[in-house]
């Protein structure tokens, strides 16, 4: 396995374990939602970390990107995630004009895409700003590196042999 394959897996991993360690943290009704980013030299360091790592892998970034911004900045899960997503957009928004600029974007591939970003959108603020919103996302969280994390197992399989 390469380093950059390493890499991404040991981060899958990691994100996950910070997501399954102390689940309370993440949905506790009690715990008060705070709107305040606490900027530390700790969360800058770890936000410029993700932000390289969004611009080079991709990969999860979003991801950690909120749980850099609950776990270090002190926000609740749904101001982060509303953060993260206007963060995420932005980046994107910069990688596609870099892209553009170089004619390196498959359009046609990129309109599916587009449509069901816009319809994740639609449906995921609706339920992060709904009752619940906690554990929406929390759970939209482990199932989607679970999912991940799982694939990535599956390349480390043998390969079964055709049957004749």
């Amino acid at each position: 396995m390469s380093a950059l394959a390493s890499a991404i897996t040991f981060a899958v991993v990691m994100a996950l374990a910070l997501l399954l360690l102390n689940p309370r943290r993440w949905l506790d009704d009690h715990s008060v939602d705070s709107n305040v980013l606490t900027l530390s030299p700790q969360l800058i360091i770890i936000l410029f970390l993700v932000s390289v790592w969004n611009g080079f892998i991709v990969l999860d970034a979003g991801t950690y990107l909120l749980l850099s911004l609950t776990l270090l900045g002190g926000l609740g899960l749904a101001q982060a995630n509303a953060m993260k997503v206007v963060l995420m957009g932005a980046s994107g928004l910069f990688s596609l004009l870099i892209f553009s600029g170089y004619s390196a974007v498959n359009w046609n591939a990129s309109l599916p895409l587009v449509i069901g970003s816009i319809l994740g959108s639609t449906i995921g603020s609706k339920l992060a700003l709904g009752p619940g919103a906690k554990k929406w996302i929390y759970w939209s969280l482990v199932a989607g590196i679970s999912t991940s994390l799982l694939l990535k197992l599956l390349n480390y399989l043998p390969r079964l042999a055709p049957l004749s």
